[in-house]
């Protein structure tokens, strides 16, 4: 086989290493893999991304018939956006376009190295299965996703690697781990509470850190717009020479009293120049500049997780709230509200299309023919009780009538569009609280968030997003509040 050369960077290199470092096995001394899970985490254009594939191919391209599968939570986002990634890697492995971007190549010499350096023919590419396989000796990747059942659980894989796991189902994941001889990767920009920071307590879990300057090849525009984030309080004139932020932005760069050395002096000029521009955020530098968890300044909910058992010894009547989607998430919601708390219980998320997808012959025949019989189909199967009060996203006035034909006939539509920002007001002076396997819903209210304008001033409107969830639950409290059941809200 020929020698396979390619640009890389530190991260890929502190990745390799982790792929490969062994240990002794205690009892037969054997080397055995030391890491079955390595976490990324970083900051944005840090060349994750690029480093696992690079991995990936590298492993493949070296183990023969071994089964590699990428995934991401639905399988058209990992074709779209991390599948694209891999073909531009094989098809310009040295950066050759970075090259011709920088004028340090013209037109023929640029398309003379794509023609001589791309990996793409190492490949046999089944498009229809997003699957390749070294033509040498079979090792094969495949992107995939969660609502793929197939892939989801059940098959074995010998490398799994999981890129941007942010709605990324937590049991799925373990038994897909469990079903992986080999390792896992996970990269992902710690923006929120994730159940990857428990998998990092493991033994055999390693945690490898970047930032955008571990990339050479990070576009310059883009490393200045990351940069620019940077306030002065995290500057090393503040962290390491203990000035208050407002001495630092006072300092002499001519004078530099404090001896700071160059590298400083640029920084806290850039950090000065930040705060002039108005452009510095604290969260944006945490999560895309350093790879942190920080939490999101416009945040709208801070909601308390409680066991699934204490919800159960709850006893009081259920109402349900009900967001329609048909690509979208159909979020439902099961509501207790008990003693001035509002308690709430995920019961579905999936779209219809999803639905769909993962019935079984009997499921599809059952509906089949009905008018909203899809509708029907799920409130059975999540057994909510005829006689409980459904209160549903009015734009979809058919399947409301569909579900009071089919004998829930307390579903009724919710206000209208104008009382969002009534319903989070009522709901932020409400004591609220979620249950433990309500994983959706605890994303979405902790990335609920309101608008922030050009001048990154917060708004009072919401962003229309993270709300599949929390849109029914507001349906849900408003209607207790206009029915006299919240009081003195």
């Amino acid at each position: 086989m020929s020698t396979i050369k390619f640009q890389a960077t530190k991260v890929f290199s502190d990745t390799w290493a982790a792929i490969n470092a062994t240990i002794p096995n205690p009892l037969t001394g054997q080397p055995e893999r030391k890491y079955k899970l390595i976490e990324q985490k970083g900051g944005t254009r840090s060349s994750k991304t690029w480093s696992d594939i690079q991995c990936i191919f590298l492993y493949g391209y070296n183990n023969p018939y071994e089964e590699i599968v990428v995934m991401r939570d639905t399988a058209v986002d990992c074709r779209d956006k991390v599948e694209s990634e891999w073909i531009k890697w094989l098809r310009d492995p040295n950066c050759r376009v970075i090259q011709f971007q920088k004028g340090e190549l013209n037109a023929e010499e640029l398309n003379d190295f794509l023609a001589k350096e791309s990996l793409v023919g190492y490949f046999d590419n089944n498009q229809s299965h997003h699957s390749w396989t070294f033509k040498h000796n079979k090792s094969k990747i495949t992107f995939t996703g969660t609502d793929d059942p197939d892939r989801a659980i059940g098959k074995t894989q010998s490398v799994l690697w999981v890129n941007e796991p942010y709605k990324f189902p937590e049991e799925v994941f373990i038994q897909l781990t469990q079903r992986t001889s080999g390792f896992t990767i996970v990269d992902w920009n710690p923006k929120e509470d994730h159940f990857i920071e428990r998998q990092r307590l493991k033994e055999d879990t390693i945690t490898l850190q970047s930032t955008l300057l571990d990339n050479p090849f990070c576009p310059e525009q883009t490393k200045k717009q990351v940069l620019s984030y940077q306030p002065l309080s995290l500057c090393a004139a503040v962290t390491v020479h203990k000035l208050t932020t407002d001495q630092a932005y006072a300092y002499n760069l001519e004078t530099n009293e404090l001896k700071l050395s160059n590298k400083q002096l640029k920084e806290l000029a850039r950090c000065i120049k930040n705060r002039n521009q108005q452009s510095e955020s604290y969260y944006h530098w945490m999560v895309y500049g350093l790879g942190e968890k920080a939490e999101r300044p416009n945040r709208i909910f801070k909601w308390i997780e409680i066991p699934l058992d204490e919800y159960f010894k709850i006893d009081v009547e259920t109402y349900y709230g009900v967001d329609w989607g048909a690509v979208d998430p159909w979020g439902v919601v099961e509501i207790k509200y008990y003693d001035g708390a509002l308690y709430i219980r995920e019961l579905n998320y999936d779209s219809e299309n999803i639905l769909r997808e993962n019935m079984n012959d009997t499921d599809r025949a059952q509906i089949s023919g009905l008018d909203e019989g899809i509708v029907r189909w799920l409130f059975k199967r999540l057994n909510i009780p005829f006689n409980r009060t459904l209160v549903c996203d009015n734009n979809r006035p058919a399947k409301i009538l569909g579900l009071r034909e089919a004998g829930w006939e307390y579903a009724m539509a919710a206000d209208g569009l104008k009382a969002i920002k009534d319903g989070i007001d009522l709901l932020n002076n409400l004591k609220v609280y979620y249950t433990s396997d309500s994983k959706n819903l605890k994303h979405e209210q902790e990335n609920y968030s309101r608008k922030i304008d050009r001048y990154g001033v917060v708004l009072e409107d919401p962003e229309d997003a993270n709300n599949h969830l929390l849109d029914p639950t507001r349906y849900v409290a408003q209607y207790l509040r206009n029915e006299g059941i919240i009081r003195n809200i």
